[in-house]
């Protein structure tokens, strides 16, 4: 008896586009994709077109805030993309409001930032000292200060001098490279700090 062979994955150029998306930053929700993908579709029609990539195994949802869920990949769908198939895993406690602040920074704000890979960060700014997997990074390409590097911190709502000392630390081991700070002196970086209130953000 012959085995039956797997059936092909058949994906449209909007399939193709909502995992290039979910690729990129990690992870999606339906209120994301509506906004900046399918604002002439209604709400209804994007969560339909979710749930069948979900049912072929290109995406899985988890829990966000009741009822709300947020989507990632799956291994298959990494597989696919060329992708690293931790990325199908679910995110922690940490790197979900972290991931998920930088989702909105880099797609809903008044500009578009074009979320980084570290592959990316490595090609297009080489000065930059082993850029890490747990940071998240990113470009300013509604402008052009596309050759400014941004590092995205998200505030996990502990007291704001930790985030500041941590980051502090951080940027002591960037200076380290003679590159790097010349880079830093023709301010070819920024800190993007991410937080829920004005008076969180003054502090």
């Amino acid at each position: 008896m012959s085995a039956i062979p797997p059936r092909k994955v058949r994906m449209d150029e909007r399939d193709l586009m909502i995992l290039q998306h979910v690729a990129r930053h990690r992870l999606t929700t339906c209120a994301v994709l509506h906004r900046i993908c399918f604002k002439d579709l209604k709400r209804n029609a994007v969560v339909k077109i979710l749930l069948r990539l979900c049912r072929e195994n290109l995406l899985q949802r988890f829990p966000l805030i009741y009822p709300e869920v947020y989507f990632t990949l799956t291994a298959k769908a990494c597989q696919l993309l060329g992708g690293l198939s931790t990325r199908s895993l679910p995110l922690g406690p940490q790197s979900l409001p972290s991931e998920l602040a930088a989702l909105y920074y880099c797609v809903c704000g008044p500009r578009y930032h074009k979320r980084l890979s570290k592959h990316e960060v490595q090609q297009m700014f080489p000065w930059f000292p082993k850029p890490s997997n747990h940071e998240i990074y990113s470009v300013d390409s509604s402008t052009n200060e596309d050759s400014v590097l941004e590092w995205i911190r998200a505030d996990l709502g502990g007291p704001s001098h930790h985030i500041v000392r941590k980051t502090h630390r951080r940027l002591q081991s960037i200076v380290d490279s003679e590159n790097a700070l010349a880079a830093l002196n023709r301010q070819e970086f920024r800190v993007v700090f991410l937080t829920a209130t004005p008076e969180k953000a003054s502090s």
